[in-house]
């Protein structure tokens, strides 16, 4: 029984750790608000949601688009998604070189249509919708993955 109750405080105590909260456009860092009106002027912002994962904080951004984009506590950029929609150029140029080079010359007549970064590596999504391409953050290809 004792056991039960001390997994139960830790569980609960775990849930208390995680919360989604929806905010106003004026509670996201100045770099994220930065970021989305330069890449998506003129595009409504439907819904900003605050989350925290343990200690990590995050924002989720739908756009009134369809790309959903998401920013480290940091206000820095870390998912860019459009799902069938191209990501815009001014946003892939960002990548470093070693990733728009390898593009170039491996994938000529693809588009981006993701970006997320995660762990250290940077995850690329194409149009072609057959392979995802993995770089680490400093450009460098890693890996196909499906």
């Amino acid at each position: 029984m004792k056991r039960f109750l001390y997994l139960m405080a830790i569980a609960i105590a775990t849930m208390s750790c995680n919360y989604d909260k929806i905010i106003s456009e004026s509670d996201l860092p100045d770099n994220s608000l930065e970021f989305i009106h330069t890449h998506f002027a003129g595009v409504e912002i439907l819904q900003i949601e605050k989350e925290r994962d343990n200690n990590d904080i995050s924002y989720d951004v739908m756009m009134g688009n369809g790309f959903f984009l998401e920013f480290a506590e940091s206000g820095r950029a870390t998912c860019v998604d459009g799902g069938f929609t191209l990501v815009p150029l001014s946003i892939v140029h960002l990548l470093p070189a070693g990733i728009n080079t390898y593009l170039a010359a491996k994938h000529p007549s693809s588009k981006v249509v993701k970006i997320d970064e995660d762990r250290g590596y940077i995850e690329i999504d194409l149009d072609n919708f057959v392979m995802d391409l993995v770089f680490t953050t400093e450009g460098t290809f890693v890996r196909y993955d499906d």
